[in-house]
């Protein structure tokens, strides 16, 4: 069905100020599938050069039947392709003279086609992520592409193409800007452990990711840390787990043994964003490696208790890193109180983004301190406790304050209601979040449901926002909150 927009002035009914392009662009893409060719765009010719390569630029290939798939993309279409998602399905002879980024879903092991398709596209691709088993002719068709700049390849090379890791070092991740790998790549403890006794540069790496095992054994660990220490890293995500039962000899542990026993560690004061979830560590072990990282802007340890203690050790170490992070995120937070909470964010100025999870305690506002971290963006916190929240009021004046915030993640298990019957301590005191673009609220019951004066409030005061997450509402609101709004309603949440 075609769609039609009309006017700045016809659309005043529905936004109190005229569409912007890029708002434009969003509103049509609701409309349009990128694989059905045959949908009109009756707009102007301005338009429809603005609209048409952003439609076409990203298409997906999923296993959902021939009638979901661009049977035929003409040249007119074909180039303006730069990312293509493959799911579960053969795309024979397809071929996007500029595409850029290729990824590669759950695609049959062996497959001669997926092979193939990279290697047509070998002059274009600067991205690459397989599901898939590296075989002989993968490998050299990954090989072939010279302007590859990232990978993750999540399955090692078949058993049979052991011999090839050598040659994927020196032609492919020696020009890499990012790499990613998962634990399959380490089990051939042979291939690897040659690979380690050879001369080989270091490479040109700045954000490797490692994707391992709860049960890697200390030479996997070890396998891992020579391929960071080959790499020019600038952001580390280390995935793996403790071998055997000690729980705290994770890659904080590697890490910080590498700086007691190494004469030379500079190549980890190059580093700025941590990312060691899936772990426990020692506070001496954590106080050694954030101590030894002058520029750490970001840190992350989503799977670890952080408790009290290693925020006593973070705050107490340098007061750089105070002012220089800009991302903490943090998993389990049942060992850290409320009024440590307030601490980090009433002496972090720079912080863009902070997650918070399994807060136990309610006491958030137990000093009444300004939040200096005006510019965050991101802001998760998730309480879990019963009863009523004494300070409801101070948190939403708090948060009320963070002007930039694009994505506000509140869960509360107690009285706390974002809605309008709260009055001046509900919904309305947030008023001020006008570039909000994602709103989690994951409150329930009676008061809490959402009903058609939200909806409008939202459309009012929240004009930016794309997507709601948990939050209960009539199928009235849902429906002028999704046809009026276009505003995503998802009902249950998962991180991101």
């Amino acid at each position: 069905m075609p769609f039609f927009l009309g006017s700045c002035e016809q659309q005043e009914h529905i936004r109190p100020y005229p569409l912007e392009l890029p708002e434009i662009v969003m509103v049509v893409g609701k409309y349009l599938s990128p694989t059905d060719v045959t949908t009109c765009l009756r707009v102007c010719h301005l338009w429809y050069h603005v609209l048409v390569p952003r439609i076409w630029s990203n298409i997906e290939f999923l296993n959902s039947g021939a009638s979901r798939l661009p049977l035929r993309i003409g040249p007119a279409y074909s180039s303006l392709v730069r990312r293509v998602y493959v799911q579960n399905h053969d795309r024979g002879e397809v071929f996007f003279p500029n595409l850029n980024n290729l990824v590669l879903s759950r695609v049959l092991d062996g497959s001669k086609a997926t092979a193939d398709m990279v290697h047509r596209h070998r002059h274009t691709l600067m991205g690459l992520s397989t599901e898939q088993s590296l075989s002989t002719e993968f490998l050299d068709a990954i090989i072939g592409c010279q302007k590859l700049r990232v990978l993750y390849a999540w399955k090692a090379p078949l058993p049979e193409c052991s011999d090839q890791l050598t040659r994927m070092y020196e032609k492919v991740w020696s020009r890499l800007d990012t790499l990613g790998l998962a634990g399959p790549w380490f089990d051939q403890a042979s291939s690897i452990t040659d690979l380690m006794n050879q001369s080989l540069p270091s490479s040109n790496i700045q954000e490797l990711t490692i994707v391992g095992t709860s049960f890697d054994s200390t030479h996997v660990q070890d396998c891992h840390l020579w391929l960071i220490k080959r790499c020019n890293l600038i952001h580390l995500r280390w995935f793996t787990g403790s071998p055997g039962s000690d729980r705290e000899r994770g890659p904080m542990y590697f890490l910080a043994r590498e700086l007691r026993q190494s004469a030379d560690c500079r190549w980890m004061r190059r580093l700025e964003f941590l990312d060691l979830p899936q772990q426990s560590f020692q506070l001496k072990d954590f106080s050694k490696v954030v101590e030894w990282i002058p520029r750490l802007v970001g840190l992350c340890l989503p799977g670890s208790e952080f408790g009290l203690d290693a925020w006593t050790t973070l705050k107490g170490l340098s007061p750089r890193h105070l002012t220089t992070l800009r991302v903490l995120k943090l998993h389990n937070c049942k060992n850290l109180p409320g009024p440590a909470i307030q601490s980090i964010l009433c002496s972090m100025p720079k912080l863009e983004v902070f997650k918070g999870y399994e807060i136990w305690t309610s006491d958030i506002l137990a000093e009444d301190n300004p939040w200096v971290c005006r510019d965050l963006k991101k802001l998760r916190l998730r309480f879990i406790f019963a009863g009523p929240i004494p300070t409801q009021a101070m948190v939403l004046s708090r948060l009320s304050e963070l002007v930039k915030l694009e994505s506000l993640n509140m869960y509360m298990s107690g009285e706390l209601l974002f809605t309008l019957s709260a009055g001046e301590v509900g919904l309305d005191s947030l008023r001020t979040l006008g570039r909000l673009r994602s709103f989690v609220g994951g409150f329930s019951g009676w008061e809490s449901v959402w009903g058609e004066a939200e909806a409008r409030w939202v459309q009012v005061n929240w004009p930016k926002l794309q997507k709601l997450v948990q939050v209960d509402m009539t199928d009235e609101t849902k429906d002028i909150l999704e046809n009026d709004c276009k505003i995503k309603i998802v009902e249950r949440y998962s991180d991101d």
